[in-house]
């Protein structure tokens, strides 16, 4: 308990440092047309996240220095992103860096290359996905705790998961959700936030996955999943730049277009997700498939479904 204190009031005096240094070095987001906030905020606060698996990793025996060392390049890349604007390819570098160090701790190197083949491409998918799904207030915070609650459910299934790891990052988001939960956030999680998250999310929904060889848990992050894959090829259709900012993530058109609010939208995602979950958790495993593909079709119908109705209601008003 005392080391779970300390690391609260080390992470809090990071977070605090950060905003403060955050203004001085100009890293700050102000609003332009594509932008879903009002006021300049701080760029970056997510670096807190990076920082909390560094203390984590000092604070607690372990032996996932893989995954350590891939969150810790994933989140400088992330931060220097913020700081300057880089080009695509030393990002695409360093999160091909980082993702191949995920499958080195995960053993998946020792798999036929086919499969190494595609477990890069889903990974180094989740990353960027998790990375554009960053766009309202609350989102990424409330988001991924539901995704981490769903890892803490089924913990069993993983005999090295740590419980000392889910304990430092719930105290991390704790922290870093009191700049970002609210109407008016005091910081965004930036790159180096979404970036670095992505990937301990990945690392843990993988491990969930090789540990048991159930494909179906990929429902714990079925939600942000659907939204990301239907909006890209949305994007495409419409021969759009997919790299670009944008507003067209669904929860986007919610909160903007249909005034929602940010926090009504991210409590909706996450609330969807974790039924989800739970649903998962009560059926019997032998269940599980059926139930995971009437998820992902209704997710799937549930998108293009209110994306159609958002679409035709803002064009009748105009």
């Amino acid at each position: 308990m005392i080391s779970y204190i300390l690391l609260f009031v080390i992470l809090s005096s990071v977070m605090v440092s950060y905003l403060v240094l955050a203004k001085k070095m100009g890293l700050i987001d102000n609003p332009n047309e594509r932008s879903s906030h009002k006021k300049p905020t701080v760029r970056g606060g997510g670096v807190i996240f990076p920082i909390a698996v560094v203390a984590w990793a000092f604070f607690f025996e372990h032996g996932d220095w893989y995954f350590v060392l891939a969150v810790i390049l994933i989140g400088l890349i992330g931060f220097l992103d913020d700081r300057y604007t880089l080009s695509p390819l030393p990002r695409f570098i360093i999160q091909s860096l980082g993702v191949f160090l995920i499958m080195l701790e995960l053993d998946l190197l020792s798999m036929t290359f086919i499969y190494i083949v595609i477990a890069f491409i889903l990974m180094t998918g989740w990353l960027n996905t998790f990375n554009f799904m960053d766009g309202i207030n609350g989102i990424t915070v409330l988001y991924t705790l539901v995704v981490l609650f769903g890892v803490y459910l089924f913990r069993e299934e993983v005999m090295s998961f740590s419980l000392s790891l889910f304990y430092t990052l719930v105290i991390a988001l704790s922290i870093f959700g009191f700049l970002n939960v609210r109407i008016n956030a005091v910081a965004f999680a930036g790159d180096v936030g979404s970036l670095s998250m992505g990937l301990i999310l990945a690392y843990l929904v993988s491990s969930l996955i090789i540990s048991t060889g159930r494909w179906e848990f990929i429902l714990l992050v079925s939600v942000y999943g659907v939204d990301s894959v239907l909006t890209i090829t949305h994007r495409i259709l419409k021969k759009e730049n997919i790299f670009e900012a944008h507003r067209s993530h669904l929860y986007q058109f919610m909160a903007n277009e249909c005034k929602w609010g940010h926090i009504p939208v991210a409590v909706f995602y996450s609330t969807i997700q974790v039924l989800i979950i739970i649903g998962l958790r009560w059926l019997n495993i032998d269940l599980w498939k059926l139930y995971s593909i009437f998820v992902l079709l209704l997710l799937v119908a549930g998108y293009m479904l209110s994306k159609s109705i958002i679409i035709k209601m803002l064009s009748n008003n105009n």
